[in-house]
C-alpha cells in the first residue's frame, strides 16, 4: 500500500496539476481529467460555496441522497468533538437506524488516504427504503447495494508530539502489501548501504493520542466510489476473453478477443482473481486476469491445445524497478505453452470492451514496446557498468540514478494521449474511451 500523496493524479499514479476550479484534484494530463470529469463535477462546482465553516460545531460532509442522481456537500452537525449521531439522524435518516463502514484506503489506486471516511448508512436489506440512486448513478449502475440515503465524513487519528504538534503516528498507515512494487533494499543494496535517515521520534512522554474530525472534499467522492465498486458491486460482469495462440492458428473464424459476461450470483463460483496489469494500472485502468477455479481447470495436455498467449504477456509487463534486469519484459510466467485462453476484467466492476482491449494491447505491441526494448538495453549497459565499480566508487550512485531515470522515462511514456493519438493514427474508432 502506498502512502498518500496530496498531488497524485486522481485517475493514474503520476504527479499532477490541481483543478483550476476546486484547486482539490490533481491530474497529470487533459485526459485523465476528461475520464474523471463525470465524477469530479458533482461536486467540484459546489465546493466554493463550502469553504468556510459557518460555526466550530460543523464539519464538511458528503450527502448521497437516495432519490438524486448526485451527491453534494452539506454541514454535519457535531456534538462537542464528536459528530452528533442524534442529529445526523433525525436531519439525513428521517429517524431511522443507520450503521457505519470504515474507508481507509484506495483498493483500486492501492493508496493510503489522508483520513479515514465513515460514510453512514442503510443496509443492504432494507428494501422498503429504495435504492440509493446517487451511489447507483456513480457506480455506473454497477451497484444496488446500498438502500436509503447515505453520508460520508472523515477523521483522523494516531499519536503527536505534544511539544512540537508533529504527528509521530498515524493509525491510518497500513504495513506494505508484500504482492507490491518492492521498495525495500536488495541485498546489492544492503551492501552499498542505505541513504535513508533514521527518525527519531522522541520520548513517549511527549506523545499524546489525538482524534480530529475533518471536512471531506471532492477527492474524497473518488476513494469512496473506488471502495464501493471493488467491495459492493453486484451487477454482471463485462469483461473480455483473449484466445489462446493455438486456437488463433487452427481457426478461420475466431477471433482473438470476445466480450464475456458473467452474472452476479456466479462472480465467486466462476473465478478467482489473478494478478494485476501494472501497465493498465500505470495507464489509470484498473485490469486483473481471471482465472479458472480449481475444479473449471482443464486437464494439462486441454490446456496444451489451447497453447500460450502472447497477448496476455503483453499486459502483464515487468515494470517492478527493483528488477533492473527483467525491468520492460515479460516474466518467464507469461510466456508459458499452457497458460491459453485468459479473461480480462476491470477490479472496479466497470465494463472493458474487447474493441478497447485489442487496441490497449496492440498499443502496448507496436508503440510500447520498441521503445522499451531500446530503453531496456540503456539499463543493462549501465547495470554492467554498475557492476563494474568496486564498492565504494562513487560512479555506482551515478549508474543507479542513471537507471532510475531511464525506467522513469519508459513509465513516462504510458499515457492516454500518447494511447489516444496512436489509436487516431491508426485508425482506431473507440467508442468508449
Amino acid at each position: 500500500m502506498q502512502p498518500h500523496d496530496k498531488k497524485r493524479c486522481a485517475v493514474c499514479p503520476r504527479p499532477g496539476k490541481a483543478c483550476s476550479r476546486c484547486g482539490r484534484s490533481y491530474y497529470c494530463s487533459k485526459e485523465c481529467q476528461k475520464f474523471d470529469w463525470p465524477l469530479h463535477r458533482t461536486l467540484c462546482a459546489s465546493f466554493e460555496n463550502f469553504q468556510q465553516r459557518p460555526d466550530s460545531q460543523k464539519r464538511r460532509a458528503i450527502y448521497f441522497p437516495v432519490d438524486s442522481d448526485k451527491p453534494k456537500f452539506v454541514w454535519l452537525p457535531m456534538s462537542g468533538h464528536h459528530p452528533s449521531l442524534g442529529a445526523i439522524r433525525e436531519t439525513f435518516f428521517s429517524g431511522e437506524q443507520f450503521w457505519p463502514v470504515s474507508i481507509d484506503e484506495n483498493p483500486l489506486q492501492r493508496t493510503e488516504l489522508r483520513h479515514d471516511i465513515l460514510l453512514q448508512c442503510h443496509m443492504h436489506f432494507r428494501e422498503s427504503l429504495g435504492m440509493n440512486q446517487s451511489i447507483y448513478s456513480l457506480s455506473g449502475k454497477t451497484c444496488s447495494y446500498f438502500k436509503g440515503p447515505a453520508i460520508a465524513y472523515c477523521s483522523s487519528s494516531g499519536i503527536r508530539s505534544k511539544s512540537t504538534g508533529r504527528v509521530v503516528r498515524d493509525y491510518g498507515d497500513s504495513e506494505a502489501d508484500p504482492s507490491e512494487f518492492d521498495d525495500s533494499d536488495s541485498e546489492e543494496d544492503k551492501a552499498e548501504g542505505s541513504d535513508e535517515e533514521d527518525i527519531e521520534y522522541g520520548d513517549d512522554s511527549d506523545t499524546e493520542e489525538f482524534l480530529e474530525w475533518n471536512d471531506a472534499d471532492p477527492t474524497d467522492l473518488r476513494a469512496i466510489m473506488d471502495y464501493i465498486l471493488v467491495i459492493h458491486g453486484n451487477e454482471r460482469l463485462l469483461g473480455a476473453l483473449i484466445q489462446g495462440d493455438a486456437i488463433i492458428d487452427n481457426s478461420t473464424s475466431t477471433k482473438r478477443f470476445s466480450g464475456l459476461e458473467i452474472p452476479p450470483t456466479n462472480h465467486g463460483a466462476l473465478c478467482t482473481l489473478g494478478p494485476d496489469s501494472t501497465v493498465a494500472r500505470l495507464f489509470g485502468m484498473p485490469l486483473t486476469l481471471m482465472l479458472r477455479s480449481e475444479k473449471d481447470k482443464p486437464h494439462e495436455s486441454a490446456a496444451s491445445a489451447e497453447g500460450a498467449n502472447s497477448i496476455i504477456g503483453l499486459l502483464m509487463l515487468n515494470l517492478e524497478t527493483k528488477h533492473s534486469e527483467s525491468f520492460g519484459e515479460i516474466p518467464e510466467r507469461f510466456r508459458a505453452k499452457t497458460i491459453g485462453t485468459v479473461a480480462v476484467i476491470r477490479q472496479d466492476g466497470l465494463p472493458i470492451f474487447s474493441s478497447y482491449l485489442e487496441a490497449f494491447c496492440a498499443w502496448i505491441k507496436d508503440d510500447l514496446r520498441p521503445s522499451f526494448a531500446d530503453t531496456h538495453q540503456q539499463c543493462l549497459a549501465e547495470l554492467e557498468l554498475k557492476k563494474a565499480c568496486t564498492k565504494d566508487d562513487k560512479k555506482v550512485i551515478e549508474h543507479k540514478e542513471n537507471i532510475k531515470e531511464l525506467q522513469g522515462k519508459m513509465l513516462d511514456t504510458i499515457t492516454r494521449a500518447r494511447f489516444y493519438a496512436w489509436c487516431k493514427d491508426k485508425g482506431f474508432e473507440l467508442k468508449h474511451l
